[in-house]
């Protein structure tokens, strides 16, 4: 698991994130945890649910700190967080169906997804906020 340190002056933003993306992973290996058993409870449509609501709210927050910020790179970031969230979407069906090989590396193109997106952007973006706000 990637975990992202924002650092900096600013409160609001020192260590919260890192806090988010460890429930974001946290879910996802859940949602793994669960696969096999769906078919009889659906769990891991549940906790599918929780990571896509989840997911979006952090990066809802994320870009409102990106804004009060002045983040040069919004855009870019927004589009990304949006990308993400549209394979979530997509993956949906595939999560539900078809063989456990393929709802496993379905769900694995989200986990890499996710911890590229927090690895490159989301770090750009703390460095960003610590050189500004220290």
């Amino acid at each position: 698991m990637t975990t992202v340190r924002l650092v900096g002056s600013d409160p609001s933003v020192d260590g919260s994130f890192r806090a988010d993306h460890q429930v974001q992973m946290g879910l996802v290996r859940a949602l793994k945890d669960a696969l096999p058993e769906d078919s009889r409870n659906g769990k891991a449509t549940e906790i599918y649910d929780q990571l896509k609501v989840y997911t979006g709210a952090h990066f809802l927050s994320e870009q409102l700190l990106m804004r009060l910020h002045g983040y040069a790179d919004y855009e870019q970031h927004c589009q990304e967080h949006e990308e993400l969230l549209e394979a979530l979407d997509a993956a949906q069906s595939s999560l539900q169906v078809g063989t456990m090989a393929n709802r496993l590396n379905t769900l694995k193109i989200i986990e890499d997804s996710i911890t590229r997106h927090i690895a490159t952007s989301d770090v750009a973006f703390e460095r960003f906020v610590s050189a500004t706000s220290g």
